[in-house]
């Protein structure tokens, strides 16, 4: 089983960066998806809200829209930030486009899969870091 994404937890806070790390089936890497709204052309989810059995939702540090900025788990309140556009990029994977800047993906720190790795935003590219099994997200 390849690495997942969880949460680096910070004791006391209410928020948490995301990471990579070995799948453990803890509930920070139990992920699903809140569809905001379906893609009329191909039926599936176009915007998503995702959200782990911890009940937080994946999002971007304080709403950050530059290239580098980290993901965070925080408390979901429905803000831009926390939306993902998702795009099928075949066998099985997804591209998760933010909302905020449709140019940007969610992807990992110079594309390691290495434990405690962390999650961030980039130009969205053809790099594996940047594609993500669908089911893993209940897409």
């Amino acid at each position: 089983m390849g690495p997942c994404l969880g949460q680096d937890y910070l004791p006391g806070e209410d928020s948490s960066s995301v990471i990579v790390w070995e799948c453990n089936g803890n509930p920070d890497q139990r992920w699903s998806a809140d569809v905001v709204s379906f893609n009329l052309n191909n039926g599936l989810p176009d915007t998503v809200h995702l959200v782990n059995d911890n009940n937080q939702c994946l999002g971007v540090w304080g709403g950050d829209v530059r290239r580098g900025a980290g993901a965070s788990a925080w408390d979901c309140n429905g803000n831009p930030d926390q939306q993902w556009n998702v795009e099928p990029v075949g066998g099985g994977m997804v591209r998760l486009h933010s909302t905020y800047h449709q140019e940007l993906c969610l992807g990992l720190n110079n594309g390691g899969t290495w434990n405690g790795n962390t999650a961030i935003v980039w130009d969205c590219n053809n790099n594996s870091d940047q594609k993500f099994v669908g089911t893993n997200f209940g897409i």
